[in-house]
């Protein structure tokens, strides 16, 4: 089956979160997958999680999907963070363009 990016937006202002992405697979689309990427550490891929505060008063995370193998989980990851450094050159030639900083 094939993985396909339908949205991917460049943010900032979100702390180490770099992109929101929305990707289709096998008639599904996965909303808000984030590409999180801390200094000095390369980007990755976070998949969409539920929050909640646990016993302890303290907010927490979990996911609400996960690959059933390693296989389909890297062909995301590889396609997703190929789709983000594509995105990232277009936006930098644009900036070029106009003669300012990326």
């Amino acid at each position: 089956m094939e993985i396909r990016v339908i949205r991917l937006e460049l943010v900032s202002g979100y702390g180490n979160v770099r992109a929101f992405v929305d990707v289709e697979y096998g008639g599904i689309v996965i909303r808000n997958i984030k590409i999180v990427q801390q200094k000095g550490y390369r980007p990755y891929v976070r998949l969409p999680e539920a929050s909640f505060i646990g016993q302890d008063g303290k907010k927490k995370y979990v996911p609400i999907m996960k690959f059933a193998d390693e296989e389909t989980q890297e062909k995301f990851r590889k396609v997703i963070l190929t789709a983000y450094k594509e995105a990232l050159e277009e936006k930098i030639k644009q900036v070029q363009m106009v003669g300012g900083k990326p």
